[in-house]
């Protein structure tokens, strides 16, 4: 019985020692555990703030994409504005000038008809097509002059 009673005191002993063990592990796994979760939250956090930069990358590229456009119709608009220069000879006077993407309205007079065609073979460097609209002989008190109105379409590539 004596023996027995060592054995079982020395068995408990011996567990008792696991025991102590496995609780500091498990204190041990539960204070990684934690650590982890930290981690854990902090990879979510910069998931969360990933999609954000992602998001606003993408509005600064449609942004920049919207900037370049602009850019490049300020650049059209300013080779029809150099169009419409190149196109009208010294004698020409313009009233009013129409300027579009598909058009442009030419309302103008001059002395010389023959300037009037001038205008005309210039303006057919640029475009396909060029109607008259009107044409007309006036006067007042001091000299006659021709009044006309060209509406041309069509922008030519080849003539830019």
């Amino acid at each position: 019985p004596i023996i027995l009673i060592l054995i079982t005191v020395i068995f408990t002993f011996y567990q008792s020692k696991i025991i102590d063990s496995l609780k500091t592990e498990k204190n041990n796994l539960l204070t990684e555990k934690k650590k982890y979760k930290a981690v854990q939250q902090k990879i979510s956090r910069l998931n969360r703030e990933y999609t954000s930069f992602k998001n606003i990358l993408y509005q600064l590229e449609l942004k920049k994409m919207i900037y370049k456009e602009f850019s490049k119709q300020k650049e059209d608009f300013s080779m029809y504005f150099k169009i419409a220069y190149n196109s009208i000879p010294s004698g020409i006077w313009l009233n009013s000038l129409y300027i579009s993407r598909s058009k442009f309205k030419f309302d103008g007079f001059s002395l010389n008809p023959v300037k009037i065609s001038e205008f005309y073979e210039n303006l057919d460097n640029y475009f396909k097509v060029i109607s008259f609209k009107s044409i007309e002989r006036k006067s007042n008190k001091l000299n006659s002059f021709y009044s006309f109105r060209f509406i041309t379409s069509g922008l030519s590539k080849e003539g830019i």
